[in-house]
């Protein structure tokens, strides 16, 4: 539940950046994830 949600607020944060913002940001926030 808690990886939706989170997924969820990154969709969120992504909508308010521009394209390639977002994917830099996505990309940090994923392998923060995968490190865990």
């Amino acid at each position: 539940m808690e990886y939706f949600t989170f997924n969820f607020s990154i969709h969120i944060h992504l909508l308010n950046y521009t394209q390639e913002q977002h994917f830099y940001f996505f990309l940090s926030k994923y392998n923060i994830i995968e490190r865990f």
